[in-house]
């Protein structure tokens, strides 16, 4: 029985299957191109994220043979197009067609799309800078990372408050 870890990224997708001990049995990397419309600004073609999605998940199923138990995703989260009632109204989107907001651990459905992953359950999801605080064992409040990559984040761990309204204007992210 394994477990299927999809990291899609700001420059790359890494898929990563899992035995039971968490040992790495396969893993498959696709770089994105990266768009740079203007200075300070980058952009990526969601048709080929998500076709990055599907080769290094073919490329990490196809030669293993036992049950994937479940999926955990992780995503760009600072990539994003932000949706309210004016703005759903606006476009005439049913805001009841909008994904809900879930805990990271909640069930997400399964897989319909990928035909090797058809009917596998789908039981964790994290933005990648959050991720990151995780991977970097930041579980205190206070504790803070920095990453350097397509962009320069530093995030903290706010612990049980409310996120603080910076008078800098920066932007917290939950």
């Amino acid at each position: 029985m394994y477990t299927l870890a999809i990291d899609q990224g700001t420059t790359g997708t890494t898929t990563i299957l899992y035995d039971q001990q968490a040992r790495v049995v396969a893993r498959a990397y696709r770089e994105l191109t990266q768009i740079y419309p203007k200075p300070g600004w980058v952009e990526h073609d969601p048709l080929e994220i998500w076709q990055t999605v599907v080769e290094t998940v073919e490329q990490v199923c196809t030669h293993h043979v036992g049950r994937i138990a479940a999926i955990g995703i992780t995503n760009q989260r600072e990539t994003a197009i932000l949706w309210d009632n004016d703005l759903c109204e606006l476009l005439g989107v049913p805001s009841s067609i909008l994904p809900q907001a879930r805990n990271s651990i909640d069930e997400f459905g399964a897989v319909e799309t990928i035909s090797v992953l058809e009917g596998v359950p789908i039981f964790g999801v994290a933005g990648d800078q959050q991720a990151a605080l995780f991977g970097q064992t930041c579980f205190e409040a206070g504790e803070t990372k920095n990453t350097y990559g397509t962009g320069c984040f530093m995030v903290m761990n706010t612990g049980t408050q409310a996120p603080m309204i910076s008078s800098c204007n920066f932007r917290p992210t939950c």
